[in-house]
């Protein structure tokens, strides 16, 4: 039977903050839906110019292209038969010159002594009680709620001018930061990266919850579920909160810092408590960075936060991706915004004088050379190319603009492993056309 208390947890939401200076058995569907309104945040029409990762045409469009590669990737990796909701928006929240909360998440019921449940009179975060009971236990609203903030773009009194990067996949500009690393880190907190304990050491309608089970105070050998609200208000500021989950444990090997001799790897405990940060976080100190550590960073990995989710009762694949989170798997590069064209394949189309036509082509993993030509010309039309964005005048991996009708070919080019290739048509007159893409090897 499930329990009263678990309705509307809305409150319980761990915040990351920037400081300036058909599905297998491994698997999960999340689905996200747009909360915002018209002509913001997910709808804002302003005209964008793609990026590596992410083809979007609007600012709206490329923001929820991140949000949706984001939630495949944790879909890919978790395995729940019940449908999971994440309910979004991009909404202005604090910032200014130094400091900004970059965004806001977690789940919006918990829930005790459903069906299949791992430990009685326990607060589970109703995804996971969902993925463990084998049915939706709150059907009639999202399970997530998510909120970042929009006021980030463009906003030279918002740290600096330092905005959101929309792309999936390579290196982050050093004046922006991933909206994709942040999104995969506020859905972790939704799927239930967080503690129900509040910042005085209550538990939630005093029961036990998923994560602190795992807590315990490294300096006194206490557990979380054994203390009293007082020792868990001193552990949650004295520095010494560890996890004792035996996944995470055996995952320690990879950190030559932020644990203990034991392999108990460190949690955020700072004093003074820092709302949205404290307990439901990684320490600081970890090397290399972990996803959920409660800063940015320029990298992480997901290993500790995969072996941490094993441990609360997730079900974790062994083959989908792993690992340095900003390596996304190239199958998730190809967006919306530019229409997809296949090797071997041609395509007739035509151009209008000065304007750029766009396609996009994905590689095989073996393909070490890419071949475009243009041809079949009614006037003069001319071809550039880019792998990983796409190209311009300027910025392009292989420009042909011989005039006339003469046929336009960029030959041999080496793909650099990249397997997603932007293509460019650029009418110097209106002109029709016919293109073809090969690879090497075929």
């Amino acid at each position: 039977m499930t329990a009263p208390y678990y309705k509307k947890i809305s409150c319980f939401l761990a915040v990351i903050m920037l400081l300036v200076s058909s599905p297998d058995v491994y698997s999960a569907t999340i689905s996200i839906i747009n909360g915002d309104g018209a002509g913001e945040g997910f709808n804002d029409t302003t005209p964008a110019v793609p990026v590596p990762g992410n083809s979007g045409i609007t600012l709206g469009q490329q923001r929820l292209n991140v949000f949706k590669v984001a939630a495949d990737y944790w879909g890919n990796l978790l395995s729940s038969s019940v449908e999971i909701q994440v309910e979004a928006s991009m909404d202005p929240l604090f910032c200014d010159a130094t400091s900004a909360i970059l965004g806001a998440a977690g789940p919006n019921h918990g829930e005790a002594d459903f069906p299949n449940a791992p430990r009685s009179n326990t607060i589970y975060p109703v995804a996971l009680a969902n993925s463990l009971a084998g049915q939706d236990l709150e059907p009639a609203s999202a399970d997530i709620g998510a909120t970042f903030n929009s006021s980030i773009d463009n906003n030279n009194s918002c740290l600096s001018n330092h905005n959101w990067w929309y792309g999936v996949g390579g290196i982050t500009p050093s004046n922006a930061t991933s909206l994709y690393d942040t999104v995969l880190h506020e859905l972790a907190h939704g799927l239930g990266f967080l503690t129900f304990v509040d910042s005085n050491g209550l538990k939630f309608f005093g029961l036990d919850d998923h994560f602190m089970q795992f807590l315990v105070d490294d300096a006194s050998g206490n557990s979380w579920v054994t203390m009293t609200n007082a020792e868990r208000y001193a552990s949650s500021r004295n520095g010494s909160l560890v996890w004792w989950g035996s996944n995470v444990v055996n995952s320690s090997s990879i950190l030559a810092s932020g644990k203990t001799l034991m392999g108990h790897v460190k949690l955020f405990a700072p004093s003074p408590y820092q709302p949205g940060s404290s307990v439901s976080h990684w320490d600081t100190s970890l090397i290399p960075d972990e996803l959920m550590e409660p800063f940015a960073t320029l990298t992480s990995s997901d290993t500790l936060t995969k072996a941490a989710f094993k441990d609360m009762g997730w079900v974790i694949g062994s083959s989908p991706p792993s690992g340095n989170v900003i390596l996304t798997p190239v199958y998730h590069l190809l967006l919306s915004g530019y229409p997809e064209i296949q090797p071997f394949v041609q395509v007739n189309d035509s151009v209008k004088l000065d304007e750029w036509k766009y396609y996009q082509v994905l590689l095989s993993e073996t393909a070490t050379h890419i071949n475009v030509n243009l041809f079949n010309l009614t006037d003069d039309a001319d071809l550039y190319i880019r792998g990983g964005s796409v190209p311009t005048f300027t910025e392009n991996d292989c420009a042909s603009f011989f005039g006339g009708t003469i046929s336009e070919n960029c030959i041999n080019v080496s793909t650099g492993g990249e397997r997603v290739w932007y293509i460019g048509v650029h009418g110097y007159m209106a002109a029709d056309f016919t293109l073809f893409v090969t690879q090497s090897p075929p």
